[in-house]
């Protein structure tokens, strides 16, 4: 029982000492956190973790997705779309040693991705937005620096993520800034998430950008996150 008090105690030297006096989190770490502080404390204090499968994942099809427009969106109107789709899927999977089932997911992935950029490519023609950056790291010595937060002990924490794709519009001596989250399933949000520390993410990136973007990405109107 002594243990425990003891332990209880010194509680803030032991937080310290598991965590450091300055954090740097990822916005889903962020998220983490508010959605659940013992969820956070077994992922990242102990650092559980639950053994995966070495198997191609709903994860690796979401890497795909990314990559993909990664590679595509800066050449949208170069390219055949439906061979170059294939062509990156092809050169990705080729080490795995796919089933006749996930042959199908991947088949119906590309479909899925001709029909998107094909509506993504007319909506680009027309909002007169252009895309500047792709996988937009927001980190300490990066392009864009992350947004500092305080705590009330003087732990910094410094909240970093990557973009996936950032767009500017110029248009009345304006220039309009969005970013865009790709996200492979559904993704609810609500300000009543916002208010508690969810749904946060691309509000986060939104705000540094704004506040710590330099040259290209300096002096913008937020217009939208999608």
């Amino acid at each position: 029982m002594t243990d425990i008090l003891n332990f209880i105690r010194n509680m803030d030297k032991v937080i310290e000492e598991m965590f450091g006096k300055t954090m740097s989190l990822s916005s889903s770490k962020f998220e983490r956190f508010y959605d659940c502080p013992f969820s956070y404390f077994v992922n990242y204090g102990l650092n559980i973790k639950k053994i995966e499968k070495a198997e191609l994942s709903a994860a690796n099809r979401g890497t795909l997705l990314h990559y993909v427009l990664e590679k595509i969106v800066p050449i949208i109107d170069k390219c055949d779309l439906r061979t170059k789709i294939d062509e990156i899927i092809g050169e990705y999977t080729k080490t795995y040693s796919l089933t006749i089932r996930e042959k199908a997911r991947y088949e119906r992935l590309a479909s899925w991705l001709y029909l998107l950029l094909t509506r993504l490519k007319e909506d680009l023609k027309k909002d007169g937005y252009k895309p500047v950056r792709f996988e937009l790291n927001i980190d300490r010595k990066s392009e864009v620096e992350p947004i500092i937060l305080k705590t009330e002990k003087g732990t910094e924490i410094f909240v970093r993520g990557k973009v996936d794709r950032v767009d500017i519009k110029n248009e009345n001596d304006t220039k309009y800034l969005r970013i865009i989250d790709y996200k492979t399933g559904g993704k609810d949000f609500s300000t009543f998430g916002v208010y508690n520390g969810i749904n946060l993410q691309m509000l986060i990136y939104l705000f540094a950008i704004l506040n710590n973007g330099k040259g290209e990405l300096s002096n913008c109107t937020p217009s939208a996150v999608l």
